[in-house]
């Protein structure tokens, strides 16, 4: 029977029940009537109007599911949980809010192999002080969900903690996704997941710690978007911290008017972004990690951030773009800190290409800046110190092109200084253009040119070269039928150098241009032949 047929029945039984006279009320069969149809009359027209519901739900005892199946659908529902409830939920209707009572509740998976909490397609749903144990999946959304988990301790899950697929939507804030088999968590298939902001894009971080799950801490895959902010990711040494794969975008560490920045450390990768994936990476602390910024296959805008004590502390390879320390606009620069890495600062490998604006790249156990079968640009405001090899070696028929080119970046001037090896290593058919660089105090040569490749510098100091040990060596070392050349002028200086100013080591080498800002080294000054 619809609900409108039910309002007629009751109206003609109130007609009814009015229409006996006074006189007759005492002895009125129908005495009491009246009330008792409009409160039903209430229920009726609150159900009809969609006003919403409340449930109260003690566990053990009683059960989120049979709350969920006993409330009348089309209307908002609000059910309130306490203690530990053994069961699977599946939520299948729209405006649920399930809150855990004053101390929380917890809903531990009955089946094992069925998720702790389910929705399925429901939307508008929120989650709220209501934590999950065991289960396939802890929290999961799938087809076309929407909802919020907050203040809640996802753990213990034999897969996933908590997952959006199939074009579903989810917020996750003010709480804990810990020691699960699989992933911490898990956007696919077209979803969106935000970690640490609420769906309304609300501008203020809602802290959330991913950590001690088994294959990794955040992954977003096949066409996902994900939002990661103001989060905890840590110790996950079989995976990545966070990890963009399968033609995805993430922003990591800040939205448009908010920088919250994460916390990454000790995962195999800190953020790795692969598979045609793109990620605007900034802020964040990342240490502790195989690699702190890994890409392949993908681009990346990366700012902002402290990475230290990995083994490469940003890995720019397969064909992947960087913008390492300068905005997307091309003027604002926000350099990364990168120390401590156990091989090199800033790789950029195989077929890549990167831009680099005010980082400070020092303490690597290997090279500074290592560019190998690849393209650099450095347009300021860089220094590369204090690392054990050279400061920037160029390899593989890599170029590097230093000076401010067509960024506007109001300081183009780079610094490399002070490193263990050679200031700039060219190599092997590889090619450099300085033409606002510092090179000084390097233990080895300023420039070392070898085997087929060249430079041609302007604008450029060249000092203070020398060995920590009793080898002298040269401003620009020159060898293995490499070029070296300037314009004319050049406004190029090479002076206090420990054997030479610039010299070629073979009869394949040429050097030219305008060196008179070549003096007061040891040894000669200039040893080449012209072109």
């Amino acid at each position: 029977m619809t609900i409108a047929r039910r309002l007629g029945i009751l109206a003609i039984a109130a007609g009814l029940a009015t229409s006996i006279p006074a006189f007759a009320q005492a002895q009125n069969p129908f005495a009491g009537l009246q009330e008792q149809i409009d409160a039903l009359t209430q229920r009726l027209y609150a159900l009809e109007t969609g006003a919403p519901g409340a449930l109260t739900v003690a566990c053990p005892g009683q059960t989120i599911g049979d709350a969920l199946a006993s409330a009348p659908a089309g209307a908002p529902l609000t059910i309130t949980v306490s203690g530990m409830c053994t069961e699977n939920v599946v939520v299948m209707r729209d405006d649920v809010a399930i809150l855990g009572a004053d101390g929380g509740a917890t809903v531990v998976a009955a089946n094992p192999s069925r998720p702790a909490i389910l929705l399925e397609g429901a939307r508008r749903v929120t989650l709220d002080k209501v934590s999950t144990s065991g289960g396939a999946g802890g929290v999961v959304g799938v087809r076309g969900a929407v909802f919020t988990v907050s203040n809640a301790r996802v753990s213990g899950a034999a897969g996933y903690g908590v997952v959006v697929t199939d074009n579903s939507v989810l917020a996750v804030l003010d709480s804990t996704v810990e020691n699960n088999t699989g992933y911490g968590m898990v956007a696919a298939r077209a979803s969106h997941l935000r970690v640490g902001q609420d769906l309304s894009g609300t501008l203020v971080g809602r802290p959330v710690t991913v950590k001690n799950n088994g294959a990794g801490g955040i992954q977003i895959v096949d066409n996902s978007i994900g939002i990661v902010i103001a989060t905890t990711v840590q110790n996950h040494p079989n995976g990545n911290g966070v990890g963009i794969s399968g033609s995805n975008a993430a922003r990591i560490g800040a939205v448009t008017g908010l920088v919250a920045p994460n916390t990454i450390t000790n995962n195999r990768n800190g953020v790795s972004v692969y598979q045609a994936s793109q990620a605007f990476i900034r802020g964040n602390t990342i240490s502790g990690s195989t690699t702190g910024v890994n890409l392949g296959s993908a681009a990346a805008t990366i700012i902002g951030n402290a990475i230290s004590s990995s083994n490469v502390g940003i890995s720019v390879s397969e064909t992947s773009t960087a913008r390492i320390g300068i905005a997307d606009d091309s003027v604002t620069v926000v350099g990364n800190t990168i120390e401590g890495s156990a091989r090199d600062g800033i790789g950029i490998y195989n077929g890549s290409s990167a831009v680099l604006a005010g980082n400070t790249v020092t303490t690597s156990g290997r090279f500074g800046v290592n560019v190998t079968r690849s393209t650099a640009r450095m347009v300021g405001r860089n220094v590369i110190t204090g690392n054990t090899g050279h400061g920037v070696i160029v390899i593989d028929s890599s170029s590097l092109f230093q000076g401010q080119g067509d960024f506007a970046v109001a300081d183009s001037f780079d610094r490399i200084e002070s490193n263990g090896g050679h200031g700039i290593n060219v190599f092997n058919t590889s090619s450099i253009n300085l033409s606002n660089v510092r090179i000084a105090n390097n233990a080895g040569r300023g420039i070392d040119l070898f085997l087929g490749s060249s430079a041609r510098v302007t604008n450029t100091t060249v000092v203070d070269n020398t060995t920590v040990v009793d080898n002298a060596r040269e401003g620009v070392g020159v060898a293995g039928a490499s070029l070296f050349s300037t314009p004319i002028p050049a406004n190029l200086v090479v002076t206090g150098n420990g054997t030479g100013g610039l010299i070629c080591f073979d009869g394949t080498s040429r050097a030219s241009g305008d060196f008179l800002g070549i003096s007061s080294n040891g040894g000669s000054q200039v040893s080449c032949s012209g072109f």
